[in-house]
């Protein structure tokens, strides 16, 4: 996932998935957390390299139908992805992510 680049995936899943992201973080978010613009390409190939995109796609209508505030980044995503298709813990994720900026 971190090495995900975004020539790693078809321009239209990538769009698609930038786009999906983007909507569901601005309809609850509030106006002050609003994030500005697309996620980078960065964070959307990393999302994208979590599951296949109708997967992501049904986990971001998930979210969308929770009607809950949507974090302060886009990296939210990545951990909300993470907890809900593999099964990961928010801290064990923070722990990994430690361990990579480690190394």
């Amino acid at each position: 996932m971190r090495k995900a680049k975004k020539a790693d995936f078809g321009r239209i899943h990538f769009r698609n998935s930038s786009r999906a992201t983007r909507e569901t973080s601005c309809k609850y978010a509030r106006p002050e957390n609003r994030l500005p613009g697309l996620p980078d390409d960065v964070l959307s190939a990393q999302f994208l390299a979590i599951a296949e995109w109708p997967r992501l796609e049904a986990l971001l209508s998930d979210v969308a139908a929770e009607r809950k505030e949507s974090g302060y980044s886009y990296g939210s995503y990545l951990t909300i992805a993470l907890q809900r298709i593999h099964g990961l813990s928010p801290a064990r994720v923070r722990e990994m992510q430690g361990r990579l900026r480690a190394l």
